[in-house]
């Protein structure tokens, strides 16, 4: 039985998501662990903080990174309703400048869908792809 937790659960959260989606990766392909891996932007507090950011965390910067063949997949894991902060947009600009990937993922199965996506060598279409099926906007 799947474990994924439905949003209008009282437990649910970005962190929640994205644990439901990380376990799954690393069990569903565990010749591919270390090539999905989180970045700790979130400090507990002020003092942890400053060291994180004595040691390189970045503000806005994506919640996971995904190393596909040739380019890099930064993903955002976003519950339904919520938006990117400032910093997360322009980290999500600089990606893209740059010729990496970047996607926001609001749902298990929207994860689920993109890894297949780039096992397969395809390139996201857009950053909405997953979570929006009809669309066709791209990030061009």
């Amino acid at each position: 039985m799947d474990s994924f937790i439905q949003p209008d659960e009282t437990n649910w959260s970005e962190a929640k998501l994205q644990s439901e989606c990380f376990q799954w990766h690393w069990n569903e392909y565990p010749e591919e662990r270390g090539l999905l891996h989180c970045n700790n932007n979130n400090s507990e507090n002020r003092i942890k903080g400053n060291l994180n950011k004595a040691v390189g965390v970045v503000k806005g910067v994506a919640d996971l990174e995904y190393l596909a063949s040739g380019f890099t997949c930064f993903i955002e894991m976003k519950l339904p309703g919520q938006s990117q902060s400032r910093e997360q947009i322009r980290f999500m600009r600089q990606c893209f400048d740059r010729g990496h990937e970047y996607v926001i993922i609001r749902s298990k199965p929207a994860f689920m869908a993109l890894m297949q996506q780039l096992q397969r060598g395809q390139r996201p279409q857009s950053v909405e792809q997953f979570n929006q099926p009809q669309s066709h906007a791209t990030h061009s």
